[in-house]
């Protein structure tokens, strides 16, 4: 209350010869607080202010405000960035998921009855071959992306996540019965450290 008091006693005291620059100086000072500030207010009530005082301290507000503003800027726009990225990957890494469901059920069918001469099946099969390509090569690229923007622990999550995966799909092309059901525990292993960073690195608490 004594800084919000100095600061009220200084403008009445020289409201005839502050202009609208100190008015923003000092609703800008009053959000900043600390006791340097408030020492240095309470002396210049006391002695009441001057002109130059005015229009140095207006042009030292102006600086200060426009630093503290482009580094708010930098810094939410990076965050803005980085979430982008995050929330894509973690959309990606869905679609990695569905695919190797997909494939595998495919894989369990041909193990159980022969497909031979199916081409509704044979077409099934080329356009599980395209989403998985497809879903393979979005994924390498939200690594890269994740790797520009997110530290180590996050680009190691991602990575790893996308060995196991490629390890099911290979293992599964190779027509490895029970692959997928081998690894997968592994493949949520890693789903779940790409979580945990990908909270850590939006700084989102774990529920």
């Amino acid at each position: 209350m004594d800084f919000v008091e100095g600061l009220t006693s200084l403008y009445r005291s020289a409201e005839d010869t502050m202009d609208a620059g100190l008015e923003a100086l000092m609703v800008f000072v009053s959000a900043l607080g600390g006791s340097a500030v408030t020492a240095f207010w309470k002396k210049k009530a006391e002695n009441y202010a001057t002109k130059q005082d005015v229009a140095d301290l207006t042009e030292i507000t102006k600086r200060v405000e426009a630093k503290i503003s482009n580094e708010v800027w930098d810094r939410q726009k990076k965050w803005e960035l980085k979430r982008e990225v995050l929330f894509e990957a973690m959309r990606r890494l869905a679609d990695i998921e569905e695919v190797l469901n997909t494939i595998n059920a495919i894989l369990q069918v041909e193990l159980k009855e022969s497909k031979e001469g199916d081409i509704a099946w044979m077409e099934t099969k080329i356009e599980a071959s395209a989403s998985w390509r497809k879903a393979s090569a979005n994924f390498d690229e939200t690594k890269l992306f994740v790797s520009v923007t997110c530290g180590t622990e996050t680009k190691d999550a991602f990575s790893e996540y996308g060995k196991v995966a490629l390890a099911i799909s290979m293992a599964i092309a190779k027509g490895t019965a029970n692959a997928y059901d081998t690894l997968r525990p592994n493949l949520v292993l890693g789903h779940i450290a790409v979580r945990a960073a990908v909270r850590n690195e939006l700084g989102v608490e774990a529920l």
